[in-house]
């Protein structure tokens, strides 16, 4: 409560901002195009995570999410916290990166191994909604379930459903400015499967990537990760 009630809101309405600015200082945002985005989708712990590591291997190729870019999806706020990493680098010898490092170990647990992650790993895209609490990622701390149903998003009514698509649409127009034109937007999200309507509709030249695994297996590796 903590969470959703001091810290995401000063955030969301600082990204806000950042975005509204994006739209003055970058003119070329609007120019990007989304061509043929790639979408791995699939039951949790299905091997998604892996076969999207394997491709976005390829930079050249292909654009993807780091996970704290999803954080910041603005790229005012992505330059701004670059130039602090730089001023931290020439000035400060590197602290802050070293003390974000060791906070970084802590997010694995080294028993298990489970879906390495940092803030430089690709992730799921799905998280960039997270300052506007519509990201599956609530889902976890809050056991409502039933309430908060984030995974089918095509039965949401058409409003509220073209709001997120729209915004997500935004999102990925920013990655691309960055990636530089011919690139690819490489996605995996197994909840995305609740809303592949959506995604047809707001990208008619998609495509989808589907995995599938025994649930004898995917269901215990699943309460293994929770």
């Amino acid at each position: 409560l903590v969470l959703v009630l001091l810290v995401i809101p000063p955030l969301a309405l600082l990204q806000a901002l950042c975005f509204t600015l994006d739209n003055i200082l970058f003119p070329g945002l609007h120019r990007v195009e989304i061509k043929q985005p790639v979408f791995i989708l699939g039951h949790a712990r299905s091997g998604t995570t892996l076969l999207h590591r394997l491709l976005v291997s390829d930079p050249d190729r292909f654009s993807y999410f780091q996970a704290w870019e999803m954080a910041f999806p603005s790229l005012l706020s992505r330059r701004l916290l670059r130039s602090l990493a730089t001023a931290d680098r020439l000035f400060l010898g590197g602290r802050v990166g070293r003390a974000l490092s060791r906070g970084e170990r802590g997010l694995v647990d080294p028993a298990t191994g489970v879906h390495a992650t940092g803030l430089r790993s690709p992730e799921e895209d799905d998280f960039v909604a997270a300052l506007s609490c519509a990201s599956g990622f609530w889902m976890v701390l809050f056991p409502f379930m039933a309430e908060l149903d984030f995974y089918h998003v095509d039965h949401w009514p058409p409003r509220r459903r073209r709001r997120l698509l729209r915004y997500y649409r935004a999102c990925l127009r920013r990655q691309l400015y960055e990636a530089g034109t011919g690139h690819v937007h490489c996605s995996k999200n197994p909840t995305f499967a609740g809303r592949v309507e959506s995604l047809v509709e707001f990208f008619p030249d998609a495509r989808f990537v589907v995995l599938l695994r025994d649930p004898v297996e995917a269901i215990p590796s699943l309460l293994k990760l929770i």
